[in-house]
């Protein structure tokens, strides 16, 4: 029995390590359905390409990853000055509660646990409303977080369905699976720059980085001049540097990997539906969320984890209980291996 007990809830997903020791196999002999990085893996060539530049472990990185904040930047259409990169979103979302020092705070559930985590760590408990409602109090507390597309639901909120505000709020917008989207995108990097709100990013996620670790925030520059202030100056590895960079320059992958997940989430999505014991939501992201009508996360993570298999146990999101999982997409062969083993699962 893995440190987390017999219950099958992982804090995140990607923990292969404890279903290793849990169900005494390798951890690269899973399938690993319970994270959301791209489905078609990293840039075609990245590996090469990193290989070829393994020098830069030798030496420090860049302070600040400053070239790849420009490029970031020129991307966005936004000043250099408003972008700070760091060592995937979570290192930024914490970085980011120290600068705004907020009293009081909102999370729109169910969502990404971070948001709550970071704040606890500065004292804060925020309050919650609920994603399908949004309904925020009149006087509006120090700072919201709003996940877009919504981290683990799928749902995609229109621009013109934001939320508006009290001057004295900061929303931050976590748009770590905005990249996935083909249809409804849209950023708010603009508006961040000009200090209208916050956007936080991530790069490992659309890259298949995890490892690696990388993400950026968009945000006024007097916020963003605080967060680097607050942030380690050398967060950021020169290959995780490399690998944005390299990334950035495969648009025809990305286009590539938004075309894939259209069609592959809608495919996964129906074929869980034809039997009666699990209900999907329609998702914009790399990920679906299903409903079962019989058994329990728990209890089918443990089935597929016996056949080398993990999806997302959902209990611990606000808001969701045993009843629901999570399932990152992976390539059309790894989703039809998973369909089977949920067809044997609810035969058994």
């Amino acid at each position: 029995m893995d440190s987390r007990g017999d219950s099958g809830v992982w804090g995140h997903g990607g923990d292969i390590w404890a279903a290793a020791g849990r169900f005494a196999r390798s951890p690269d002999e899973f399938v690993d359905f319970s994270v959301s990085v791209n489905p078609l893996g990293p840039p075609p060539g990245l590996s090469e390409f990193l290989r070829a530049r393994f020098h830069l472990a030798y030496r420090y990185p860049e302070p600040d990853a400053r070239e790849l904040a420009h490029e970031l930047a020129a991307v966005h259409g936004v000043p250099p000055e408003s972008v700070v990169v760091g060592n995937g979103a979570s290192e930024l979302l914490m970085v980011l509660v120290a600068a705004l020092a907020p009293k009081t705070a909102l999370t729109v559930e169910p969502t990404y646990s971070d948001y709550r985590r970071s704040l606890a760590a500065h004292g804060v408990v925020p309050t919650h409303t609920c994603i399908a409602e949004m309904k925020f109090p009149p006087s509006g507390p120090d700072v919201v977080f709003l996940c877009n597309p919504n981290n683990p639901t799928g749902d995609l909120i229109p621009e013109e369905k934001l939320p508006v505000l009290p001057g004295e709020t900061t929303l931050v917008v976590d748009e770590s699976f905005m990249e996935f989207v083909s249809e409804g995108r849209y950023s708010l990097a603009q508006r961040a720059s000009r200090g209208e709100l916050v956007v936080v990013r991530s790069l490992t996620k659309i890259f298949a980085i995890p490892g690696l670790r990388l993400g950026y925030v968009v945000c006024g520059p007097a916020l963003a001049k605080r967060v680097r202030e607050l942030k380690p100056l050398w967060s950021v590895n020169g290959l995780a540097s490399a690998a944005g960079l390299y990334g950035l320059g495969r648009g025809d992958y990305i286009e590539e990997t938004r075309s894939f997940v259209r069609t592959e989430s809608r495919r996964l999505g129906e074929a869980l539906r034809v039997p009666t014991h699990f209900h999907t939501y329609w998702s914009a992201a790399n990920f679906v969320l299903v409903k079962l009508h019989r058994g329990s996360a728990s209890e089918i993570n443990r089935f597929l984890g016996e056949r080398g298999m993990l999806v997302r146990d959902c209990s611990n999101f606000i808001g969701l209980d045993s009843s629901y999982i999570r399932i990152g997409l992976r390539s059309r062969e790894e989703n039809d291996r998973l369909l089977e083993a949920l067809r044997q699962w609810q035969e058994a």
